[in-house]
């Protein structure tokens, strides 16, 4: 059936993972802004890049529906003298950076879909 083809699209299950995992970093990146100010915050990160990449490659759909992030401190920063390590300009950066990747992803997953509406039209008539 059609749509047993488009939960097996790899393409389609990749792409939903960037989203889930950009919308995980977005909320991880907006937290470390809101405690720009808070005495004692270390920021922190969100680790997938090489769960995912091994998930790639392995082709197994079922470890790249897996993949999972971690959360880390990240200590790639300096600290201030209030311990807080929160660079206002890295973490803009980091989230437009990740905005840019939602999008495209976005823009991806939403051809593949089309593309499958399109060989299901096909199919029907």
């Amino acid at each position: 059936m059609i749509m047993d083809k488009i939960f097996e699209d790899k393409r389609a299950v990749i792409l939903k993972k960037i989203l889930d995992l950009t919308a995980m970093n977005q909320k991880v990146i907006a937290n470390n802004i809101a405690n720009v100010e808070t005495p004692g915050f270390i920021a922190k990160k969100l680790n997938f890049n090489e769960a995912l990449k091994q998930a790639v490659e392995s082709g197994d759909l079922q470890r790249i529906e897996s993949v999972t992030a971690s959360i880390s401190d990240n200590y790639d920063s300096p600290f201030r003298m209030d311990m807080n390590n929160v660079d206002m300009e890295k973490e803009l950066v980091a989230m437009e950076e990740n905005r840019t990747n939602y999008e495209l992803a976005a823009t991806l997953l939403k051809k593949r879909l089309v593309h499958w509406r399109e060989v299901f039209e096909n199919v029907k008539n």
